[in-house]
């Protein structure tokens, strides 16, 4: 009887294989395309590898295919050979940032923690994003919520950013209301016990536009912001307290002076309106990440020179406050000699990044930078084990003027409002041409090559690109010209 069963799953085996064989056989393959025209449509080319945020999974690692573009037979259409990413490019570091925002009203209005999440995303910079929250309520409360700590406790936390009742922090200097005092540092050391890797970061915001003269005769905004300020320095001095401090109140300050027509309150004058929110999910960047957001693109529903301005203020704010704020305690040191950079001595697990992805091999203290148009960070674990990043070092890509591009017989022109570019050689080119496009802060989006170029212009249709300035570089017989572009 045995022997029978497994004659007939045998059998039974066979047909399937035959049934999975016939299927595929029906599969149309797909044939050649025969191109229209010369245009290249990089935008399309890049929706399909556009990076999405993260589905909670155990896997958070982004990885890039390669894209490939075949020559046609069509008379001289300069078709790239290659449309691929550099292998650099291609490597995403294997593990996600663990982010928790605690808060109330002034992070749930706006979702700020949402918008913080899709900033990391188009940076490419994998990172597992919760919150809690409850509006109204502070340390004082968190302190003792079972949900709050079952929150806590659900993951291994490498940043907790701590949103309190910012009327807490804007009495006079080292003046607390009952409990704000002692339940903060309660709160830090439990934290801390659960996980002592983990970073806790406090929002030194805003409360009411105006400031508050009835009490503070003479007050303002500037004033109150700078009273929560000094007391979140004040509280994060004593004795065992090593937290860092978001300054999204200095931020707003020079927000409120600098462009004025910006109005970061709702109708209430407190609360956030939506370029409040965004300003304040830009200092979270600036603040976990340590890098500029000033070049990333993502503007949710707000005109995009007007973000712009905002990721800039956010990173000024981060950098000018590093003496107060106590981020560099959290940072990896390290120096900057020409092309040399070189980490502080006392760390191990030495990994360096290029545009945020992993350099492979490049585990020393020391790195040389061979390419100076990225910028380039470290991480590295200290003595007791915790993982820390460093603050970014950038290398800006200098742009040629259009006279020398003349020099090289090279022009290039866009039409912004369409996303056309088109690249003319004054004589056609037997060697072979790559042709780079640049973010601002030097992350590759695509590199096509071409063996020749004998109709003597390259027309590439950009208009699926987000909007805002790129760099073209392009590299023939070993002249490399490069021009900003806008596409709107």
């Amino acid at each position: 009887m045995t022997r029978i069963c497994g004659i007939i799953l045998f059998i039974a085996a066979l047909m399937v294989i035959a049934a999975c064989n016939s299927r595929d056989a029906h599969v149309p393959q797909n044939g050649a395309q025969h191109k229209k025209d010369s245009t290249i449509n990089l935008g399309n080319a890049i929706n399909k590898i556009d990076i999405k945020p993260e589905v909670e999974n155990n896997n958070n690692t982004n990885e890039i295919e390669n894209l490939t573009v075949k020559k046609t037979l069509v008379k001289k259409v300069e078709t790239p050979t290659k449309v691929y990413y550099d292998e650099l490019e291609r490597l995403s570091p294997k593990d996600s940032l663990q982010i928790l925002f605690i808060g109330n009203s002034f992070t749930v209005l706006n979702n700020e923690p949402t918008l913080f999440k899709c900033m990391t995303s188009e940076a490419c910079l994998p990172a597992h994003v919760e919150s809690f929250t409850h509006l109204g309520m502070g340390v004082n409360f968190w302190m003792t919520d079972t949900g709050c700590w079952k929150k806590i406790k659900s993951r291994s936390w490498d940043y907790v950013v701590f949103q309190d009742l910012q009327s807490y922090y804007y009495e006079a200097f080292g003046t607390y209301p009952k409990g704000v005092f002692s339940n903060n540092l309660k709160f830090q050391d439990s934290i801390k016990k659960l996980n002592p890797c983990c970073k806790i970061i406090y929002v030194a915001g805003w409360e009411q536009q105006g400031g508050l003269p009835a009490r503070f005769p003479g007050d303002n905004t500037d004033q109150l912001i700078d009273r929560i300020l000094n007391n979140y320095t004040y509280l994060n001095s004593q004795t065992n307290v090593h937290n860092s401090i978001a300054p999204v109140g200095v931020a707003w300050k020079r927000s409120f002076h600098k462009r004025p027509d910006l109005v970061l309150v709702s109708d209430d004058n407190r609360h956030p309106s939506k370029y409040g929110s965004y300003l304040y999910a830009s200092v979270m960047f600036a603040t976990i990440f340590k890098q500029n957001p000033t070049d990333l693109t993502y503007s949710w529903i707000l005109p995009e020179q007007n973000t712009r301005f905002l990721r800039e203020v956010a990173y000024q704010a981060v950098i000018d406050t590093l003496p107060f704020t106590n981020l560099e305690s959290i940072s990896i040191p390290y120096t900057r000699k020409k092309s040399l950079l070189k980490a502080k001595c006392g760390y191990s697990n030495y990994q360096w990044y290029k545009n945020n992805y992993i350099i492979p091999g490049a585990n020393y203290d020391s790195l040389i930078v061979k390419d100076t148009t990225a910028f380039y960070s470290l991480s590295a674990k200290n003595e007791t084990g915790c993982s820390l990043i460093s603050l970014a070092q950038y290398y800006p890509k200098p742009c040629i003027d259009p006279l020398q591009l003349a020099k090289f017989g090279i022009n290039i022109y866009s039409n912004p409002g369409r996303g056309n570019l088109t690249i003319e050689f004054k004589q056609a080119t037997n060697g072979p041409v790559q042709v780079h496009i640049f973010t601002p802060n030097g992350k590759m989006i695509c590199k096509l090559d071409y063996e020749s170029i004998e109709s003597q212009r390259i027309n590439l249709d950009l208009d699926n690109l987000p909007s805002g300035i790129y760099i073209a570089e392009i590299i023939a017989k070993k002249n490399v010209a490069r021009k900003k572009i806008l596409i709107q």
